[in-house]
């Protein structure tokens, strides 16, 4: 049955203990389903200076207010951009060792995960990266590193269980 069901597995990781779980869960599913496994690493675009409000200044609905739920969509491009000029910046060299480690963890399971590094907002980043793959499961830690906590899962977490597309998986 997992054959059929789970052929291509998103998991974001952050170097947390949390995600390196997720990533060990991911590996058996897709080994066991002859699967394959996106790496994704996000670079939190509220942590390199880069909000919805001052993404919001290059789209074309510039003077509109900002919806409350809006969507990545929207900041695309310019996140797309904003990711070349970050690629000699230690979050995107993080992001990379990150990526490295991780990859060197799934080869215990299968040959050659893919990787992803994106910059956005983290939670809508792992839901549109899973969209725009077609992804069948996200496999996620129930934390990351962040400091601030829910009472049991992380904000991320949270967010990407109640957005996302297909089935998301949440190790703890």
């Amino acid at each position: 049955m997992v054959k059929t069901l789970f052929k291509k597995v998103l998991v974001p990781v952050d170097g947390s203990e949390q995600s390196m779980k997720a990533l060990e869960y991911a590996g058996k599913i897709a080994k066991s389903a002859e699967g394959r496994v996106i790496l994704l690493y996000v670079i939190d675009a509220s942590k390199v200076g880069v909000s919805p409000e001052v993404a919001d200044r290059f789209t074309i609905t510039y003077k509109e207010p900002i919806p409350v739920d809006d969507t990545i969509e929207r900041y695309s491009f310019f996140y797309q951009e904003k990711l070349k000029e970050l690629k000699d910046e230690d979050s995107y060299k993080i992001g990379e060792q990150i990526l490295e480690e991780a990859k060197k963890k799934a080869s215990k399971f299968i040959k050659d995960p893919d990787t992803i590094i994106s910059l956005g907002p983290v939670a809508e980043t792992i839901v549109t990266v899973a969209e725009n793959h077609k992804t069948d499961l996200i496999v996620i830690g129930s934390r990351g590193l962040s400091t601030f906590k829910r009472l049991l899962m992380g904000h991320v977490t949270c967010d990407v269980t109640e957005k996302a597309h297909c089935p998301v998986l949440v190790i703890r």
